[in-house]
């Protein structure tokens, strides 16, 4: 039995008006996706076409000008907190240590303080961090710091994990080692993956849906 669409867009647009000057830029055009249960899912396309903007919109960052987006059947804004954001730029806590850090979307949610703990070295121990559970960020490596901003998200507990350019601020070396490990964390983690690539190598990843040229569309 193949799994369920997890995530649907029908005819999806996104058009930006500039109305001092009366233009307007499309950046979604008739953007129709399945992304299927479990699945990790990669857009992979040129700088400007769209991918992020996409994400946006199915983390209900941005409405679409038309069309449909649906997270298990309900609607995105519906559906928000099935979904999980790592940003390009980890937005991390300085402050805070790696298990802090973890533990910062439990700790809203009013998680007792025993049960953050465990919570967060359950997720650091699943992305090979727990060793440094009481260090810094700017203790860590850039890949690093990306793990960790992987396991807070994981630790909150969304079925839908989203990833904008996760590997865009990483070296070369450093980047083709985290895209394995990340496969790792997503077998163990049993969600629904969905990433943006600028560039990549296709047999890495689940399943890839080309984006191309000007205004978003799969191909």
């Amino acid at each position: 039995m193949s799994a369920r669409d997890k995530i649907v867009a029908r005819d999806l647009s996104l058009t930006y008006a500039n109305e001092a000057t009366g233009t307007s830029h499309t950046v979604l055009d008739g953007f129709d996706l399945n992304v299927r249960e479990g699945e990790f899912f990669v857009l992979l396309g040129p700088s400007g076409c769209g991918k992020s903007t996409f994400l946006n919109v199915l983390a209900g960052l941005a409405p679409q000008t038309s069309g449909e987006l649906s997270v298990d059947g309900e609607a995105v804004h519906a559906a928000r907190r099935k979904l999980g954001f790592v940003f390009q730029g980890y937005a991390l806590f300085p402050w805070r240590t790696v298990r802090k850090n973890v533990e910062t979307g439990l700790e809203i949610r009013g998680v007792k303080r025993a049960q953050r703990r465990l919570e967060a070295e359950r997720f650091l121990r699943l992305v090979g961090l727990l060793d440094f559970a009481d260090h810094y960020p700017h203790q860590l490596s850039s890949g690093m710091r990306q793990r960790v901003a992987i396991a807070r998200v994981l630790a909150y507990g969304p079925d839908i994990l989203l990833m904008d350019e996760p590997f865009g601020a990483l070296d070369a070396q450093t980047r083709e080692t985290l895209q394995q490990e990340l496969l790792g964390i997503w077998e163990q983690s049993a969600k629904t993956w969905c990433s943006s690539r600028t560039a990549s190598t296709r047999r890495s990843f689940w399943r890839i849906a080309w984006r191309l040229w000007g205004a978003g569309r799969v191909a």
